[in-house]
């Protein structure tokens, strides 16, 4: 008889899709302006990196619907804190699940990252929600930008890293199987070029992320195992 170890995951994954697609429809889909490359308004404030960016986004003080662009932004940062919390879940059951199906102890780094991805997830809200403030307040926000740039790169970049270690587990199955076991490379290269490259291949970096919480999220339902006894 065949069991789903993952199962867990799973149905925890389809959680983490539904509030995915809440904060697409709550988070603004335009703003005034996004810098060269950005086609997702949250993206790109995540990526700010001066203060001409966050302006081109929410626009001059006393622009039309900029207040409602505003409570936008607040809403789905204040909606985040939820959504970081399953993602994190998720993602320790699974490598914990690839842990005692495994006995690999590498899967313990993964489970240790998606506690503190959350947190890095956590410190970066923080700081949109200090530089909404601030904007709104005509105060400098600069000090709050730099610390942006520190927490947004630690939570992305801890979860391609996330996604890296969890290689070792998809070296041996199916096709679909062995295709994660390659894609899970994909966020972290992707993640390194986009560091040093403009709007676009950001943009690119996150749908990856996206696309591969997707294919473990998929997994979780489709691996099964004999059972014992």
């Amino acid at each position: 008889m065949k069991q789903k170890p993952f199962i867990i995951s799973g149905i925890i994954g389809l959680v983490v899709i539904g509030m995915s697609l809440i904060l697409m429809r709550v988070n603004p889909r335009s703003a005034n302006e996004l810098a060269a490359g950005f086609w997702t308004p949250i993206i790109a404030f995540e990526f700010a990196e001066s203060e001409t960016d966050v302006v081109l986004i929410l626009g001059q003080i006393g622009t039309p619907d900029q207040a409602e662009l505003i409570d936008a932004f607040t809403r789905g940062n204040n909606l985040d804190f939820v959504y970081m919390v399953l993602y994190g879940v998720f993602l320790f059951v699974f490598a914990f699940t690839c842990v005692r199906l495994s006995g690999n102890k590498l899967f313990y780094i993964a489970a240790g990252l998606a506690v503190l991805v959350p947190i890095a997830d956590m410190l970066e809200n923080l700081q949109l929600q200090a530089i909404l403030t601030s904007f709104v307040a005509g105060d400098d926000f600069s000090n709050n930008l730099a610390r942006l740039k520190l927490f947004t790169w630690l939570k992305w970049g801890g979860l391609a890293f996330t996604f890296l270690l969890l290689t070792p587990f998809f070296t041996h199955g199916n096709a679909f199987v062995r295709f994660i076991g390659v894609y899970t490379a994909v966020p972290f290269v992707l993640g390194v070029l986009s560091y040093f490259s403009g709007g676009t291949l950001k943009e690119i970096f996150a749908l990856s992320v996206a696309l591969m919480f997707l294919l473990l999220i998929v997994f979780s339902f489709l691996y099964r195992t004999e059972q014992q006894g």
